[in-house]
């Protein structure tokens, strides 16, 4: 049995068929994970104050838990509270490497249901 990379069911269940609104959601889930990791990934390799990053890991972990892609909030949710309570800095580049890969596997299909629900609003 394979694991789903992208779980959409929470969205699609908001969405109440609604192919605009998947369409939004997801359309901004990619803008927010592509601009804030990049964000994310510069306060840690910069060394940046543990509040900034567990701002930003807080943020993203907000939307990772509406577009679940695997691994993703789970992440944010650790760096979270490594920032909380100040440790293992050595450890938060590793982590967002791994997040940052998680992203990428799944972007083309982010990328795939963008599409689909775009196809489908010129339809309706």
């Amino acid at each position: 049995m394979s694991t789903q990379l992208v779980d959409f069911s929470f969205v699609y269940e908001m969405a109440d068929d609604d192919a605009t609104y998947v369409y939004e959601v997801i359309n901004l889930f990619l803008k927010t994970l592509s601009d804030g990791m990049g964000k994310l990934e510069k306060l840690v390799n910069e060394g940046a104050d543990f509040s900034e990053i567990r701002f930003q890991a807080h943020f993203l972990k907000s939307s990772a838990k509406v577009v679940k892609v695997q691994g993703m909030f789970d992440g944010f949710f650790e760096l979270e509270n490594m920032a909380r309570e100040e440790r293992d800095r050595d450890k938060m580049l590793p982590l967002v490497s791994m997040l940052m890969n998680a992203f990428t596997q799944a972007r083309p299909e982010l990328e795939r249901e963008i599409a689909k629900n775009k196809k489908a609003m010129s339809k309706a």
